[in-house]
């Protein structure tokens, strides 16, 4: 009788090298969904909306989420510190006033008056600028942060499902970008910007 010994370095390195052959010849299988993920797709298919111009979302929120803080003063702290640092550089001062105001300008963001949903929930989000000189368009980003949080405090972040992971494998989009002899790309301008969030929504995304 012969036993066969198993060396998992060998297998697991046999089974990498013929999942790589595969790759473009046999369908990748779609991993199973949690059921959280699944109640995450639930609710973005539930409350995805389109008004003929613009998509509108819902944020999906966890199941007896705990209650977010309003975080003005940690707002107005974050604000302050960095118009002084802005202050010691007068172009990146200018570019910083130029990208935070287009979201007004574009319609992206309105002004509103301290005030919470239905439900009494409001936050105020922090943002920083963040700046790239090897751009030619964009050099200027504002990011806003839902996931900063004081000890023992929450955030946006720890609220919301994360759902699953959309992206296409990247593997599969290069193969299947070069079996023509021509390849188009595109840019959608602002494209998070462009979404719109559901009016029950617009007051956990405050910011100074």
């Amino acid at each position: 009788m012969l036993t066969v010994i198993e060396n998992n370095d060998v297998t697991t390195s046999l089974r990498r090298f013929w999942e790589l052959e595969s790759i473009g010849i046999t369908e990748a299988e779609n991993p199973a969904m949690s059921q959280e993920e699944e109640y995450a797709v639930a609710e973005f298919n539930k409350g995805l909306k389109f008004d003929g111009q613009n998509h509108e979302l819902q944020l999906p929120w966890k199941k007896d989420h705990p209650r977010l803080e309003n975080k003005y003063a940690q707002a107005v702290k974050r604000l302050e510190s960095m118009e002084r640092r802005l202050k010691r550089d007068h172009v990146k001062d200018e570019a910083y006033s130029a990208a935070i105001n287009q979201y007004v300008e574009k319609g992206f963001v309105e002004e509103v008056s301290e005030r919470g949903n239905e439900d009494g929930i409001f936050r105020y989000l922090l943002h920083l600028a963040v700046f790239r000189g090897d751009k030619r368009t964009t050099k200027c980003r504002i990011v806003f942060d839902a996931s900063t949080r004081e000890e023992g405090g929450i955030y946006v972040n720890d609220c919301v499902l994360p759902g699953l992971a959309l992206q296409p494998n990247l593997a599969l989009v290069l193969i299947r970008f070069r079996t023509h002899r021509i390849g188009l790309m595109a840019d959608v301008e602002k494209m998070f910007l462009q979404v719109k969030l559901a009016p029950k929504d617009q007051d956990v995304h405050q910011y100074l």
